[in-house]
């Protein structure tokens, strides 16, 4: 979504360019790039691309090919005539998903929280804009949860 390129930031670590790198600097590395992974999930991609050795490296050429699969194909610049399909919205969706619906998994009405902000906005006259544009580094109009 954010056009990462991920690999620089594996090299950044694989020194002499192995294609392995341990897993602290893996879990290091997938926080730099933003992924928030639960302990289990973290392990889940560990185990999925380890490489065979006993000092237990992950092996991150094939986790780039497996993300960087969902956004062209592979080995087009040998066939130049391939059609590459154009990416729909269906697509993205499950990437999108949880920005596109509020979790309301709280019990909490959504819609009187809102209205709650509205008021105090109005009463206090309070400019939220420039509070959320404090916490906006990268000028594009988002801010985590945090």
């Amino acid at each position: 979504m954010k056009r990462i390129r991920i690999e620089e930031f594996f090299l950044d670590f694989d020194k002499l360019r192995k294609g392995r790198v341990t897993r602290p600097q893996f879990k290091s590395i997938l926080s730099q790039l933003g992924f928030n992974l639960t302990n289990e999930e973290y392990d889940l991609l560990c185990e999925k691309y380890k490489d065979e050795s006993p000092e237990k490296f992950v092996l991150y050429p094939q986790f780039i090919a497996s993300i960087n699969k969902a956004f062209t194909t592979t080995g087009i610049q040998k066939a130049p005539a391939v059609a590459v399909p154009q990416l729909t919205q269906a697509d993205t969706l499950l990437a999108r998903r949880k920005y596109l619906q509020p979790s309301n998994g709280s019990g909490v009405d959504l819609e009187s929280v809102m209205e709650q902000y509205r008021y105090a906005v109005q009463v206090r006259r309070i400019m939220l804009k420039p509070v959320f544009q404090d916490f906006d580094r990268t000028k594009n109009g988002h801010v985590t949860k945090q």
